[in-house]
């Protein structure tokens, strides 16, 4: 399993600030038994000693299933300084927006708006740091589509277009799952602007390239979510 990818995909659930949360929406997810073993072995490794490596991929693990506070402490520190880490920058960003769609709406919603459009200043600040990063790529349009606000959909819609174009450049070498999640990353934008059938027909795309069994499962996930 390609665990980048596979939490890359399973950005399309990340429900954006845009609307109200569901109860429990943000509340902890508990680990399969696969992602409790990875887990362990990341742990393990920054036990041992400091590994960005292994920081970020448990971070991402982590904002994944809502666990902010420990993600956060991960992600931080690998933002901060002049060797600041382009990927590590956009899931922070991530993690910042989601904790705005958890933020109990006080004040007129101050703070979720501080929240989304910090998160989002992180998002784009990654983006223009390493515009060509594929995780940093579909991280930032899937994010920025699910927030939906401030600006953030226009920048999802130019940079899924941009990342679209690039499919055709059979030097990039892409692996079945990674034109899977361009594809996904492509329908959560479209379903975003209000235009199901052609999230749809990206669906259908994602569904076409044969990805991994994980990744097809976050292709339900999404394919549900637009519905009939």
């Amino acid at each position: 399993m390609n665990l980048k990818l596979l939490l890359i995909a399973g950005l399309t659930a990340l429900c954006g600030c845009n609307s109200p949360a569901t109860a429990g929406e943000f509340d902890p997810i508990p680990f399969s038994a696969q992602e409790r073993e990875l887990r362990t072995g990341y742990e393990t490794i920054l036990r041992e000693s400091p590994d960005p490596d292994a920081a970020l991929s448990l971070a991402r693990l982590l904002v994944m299933h809502n666990e902010f506070d420990a993600a956060g402490k991960l992600l931080e520190p690998l933002v901060e300084g002049s060797n600041s880490n382009p990927q590590a920058k956009v899931w922070l960003g991530v993690l910042t927006t989601k904790r705005a769609g958890a933020a109990i709406p006080w004040d007129m919603g101050i703070r979720k708006i501080y929240l989304a459009k910090k998160g989002l200043r992180l998002i784009d600040e990654a983006y223009a740091e390493a515009p060509k990063d594929f995780d940093v790529r579909v991280t930032s349009i899937i994010a920025g589509a699910s927030v939906g606000r401030f600006g953030a959909l226009e920048k999802a819609v130019a940079r899924a277009k941009d990342l679209e174009a690039t499919l055709s450049d059979s030097t990039l070498g892409y692996t079945a799952d990674a034109v899977a999640a361009i594809h996904l990353a492509i329908a959560t934008v479209r379903l975003a602007e209000g235009r199901k059938d052609l999230a749809k027909a990206s669906i259908g795309s994602a569904k076409a390239s044969s990805p991994s069994e994980d990744i097809a499962w976050q292709i339900s996930r999404l394919e549900t979510k637009i519905g009939s």
